[in-house]
């Protein structure tokens, strides 16, 4: 893709979710005061872990493990400031990093609204960082990548962004022997196809899946059909989070514990039928409404279309570009959401990468 004309019409398509959307009254006044002690800065500080989560494993067709909240505490991990190409960033810098990351959208989308969601509502404790030529070098990460691995060590996953055209800057994150250790596997969360390749010059990419990443182009109409009397739409609160989490189809990445926090800050609903919970739909920490899933008894009714009509306005109207990734096997829902306006943009994959 080529910056250019083209790329600044893309831009203006996304400049409303930049800092503007970022910086709430409250972001505003953190900052300044921020700003006020810049000398006395320090990097962002890194939660106690409180649990231990289940092992990793891509098999979506393997039960997790179940989690348990009496695990011991386990030592805490000292967040690196500096490593060989890259540099934590305070949380004062990211609405500047997130105003840079709009013109590579739609590609640094789950990127830039992680920083939107952790600014807004701190659902969960990630370290951001930055090559240390940024923004010639537009690469950046965040540690962990993903809620839920083997070892809790916060360098074991990361998320990571640069533009497509631009992979070759993926090689400073292969050669960074400060932040990571490169005898150890990393787990990857869906991540554009392109970085991948890319990271398969010095890893073995296992147990990959694919997933295409629609964006909402063309929002609906107003929903106007109504439920059955018998049946209730429900804001979901962080007690339904077993039930949601159980049949969650990655609940090897993601922990119960962060479901909880999402639904507490972040849009989330379910369709109960009779006081059982039939349906639900949940917004993600990266800005993606994700979960969707249906009781396999009450599927063909409905009730999947009537959530992601509700929850794409609802995340809309928070400031988010609404978005969703999709496995390229999964006809049902692509028909669903292009009937909802969105539109395939690119294709992420999600993989454990094992060192040659």
């Amino acid at each position: 893709m080529h910056r250019g004309a083209h790329a600044r019409s893309q831009r203006a398509q996304w400049v409303r979710f930049g800092r503007s959307v970022i910086t709430t009254p409250a972001n505003r006044s953190r900052s300044t005061r921020a700003q006020g002690s810049r000398k006395k800065r320090r990097p962002l500080a890194a939660r106690s872990p409180t649990r231990r989560f289940p092992t990793f494993s891509y098999n979506e067709t393997t039960p997790a493990e179940p989690l348990t909240h009496e695990a011991p505490r386990t030592k805490e991990m000292e967040i690196v400031p500096e490593g060989k190409n890259f540099r934590l960033v305070t949380e004062d810098e990211l609405p500047a990093i997130a105003d840079i990351l709009v013109q590579y959208m739609p590609e640094s989308l789950k990127f830039h609204q992680t920083i939107q969601t952790y600014l807004n509502n701190k659902v969960w404790d990630f370290h951001f960082y930055v090559a240390k030529n940024w923004p010639e070098d537009p690469i950046c990460l965040h540690f962990p990548g993903c809620t839920s691995t083997p070892n809790r060590h916060p360098y074991e996953s990361v998320t990571i962004f640069c533009p497509s055209e631009r992979s070759e800057l993926v090689d400073l994150l292969t050669s960074e022997d400060i932040l990571l250790d490169l005898t150890q596997p990393l787990y990857l969360n869906f991540t554009h196809e392109a970085i991948v390749e890319r990271f398969e010059k010095r890893y073995e990419a296992h147990d990959k899946i694919t997933g295409d990443v629609y964006v909402c182009v063309n929002p609906p109409d107003e929903n106007i059909e109504e439920l059955p009397p018998d049946v209730e739409l429900v804001r979901l609160q962080p007690e339904h989070m077993k039930a949601v989490h159980d049949l969650y189809p990655a609940s090897d990445i993601e922990c119960r514990e962060v479901f909880e926090k999402l639904v507490a800050e972040l849009p989330a609903y379910g369709i109960f039928v009779e006081g059982q919970l039939a349906a639900w739909m949940v917004q993600s920490y990266y800005g993606a409404m994700f979960s969707m899933q249906t009781r396999p008894e009450f599927r063909r009714k409905g009730y999947g279309i009537f959530l992601a009509r509700r929850l794409t306005k609802e995340v809309a109207a928070r400031g988010y570009k609404p978005f969703v990734v999709i496995r390229p096997e999964n006809d049902a829902s692509r028909s669903l959401y292009s009937k909802l306006g969105f539109e395939k943009r690119f294709r992420t994959v999600r993989a454990v990468l094992r060192p040659r």
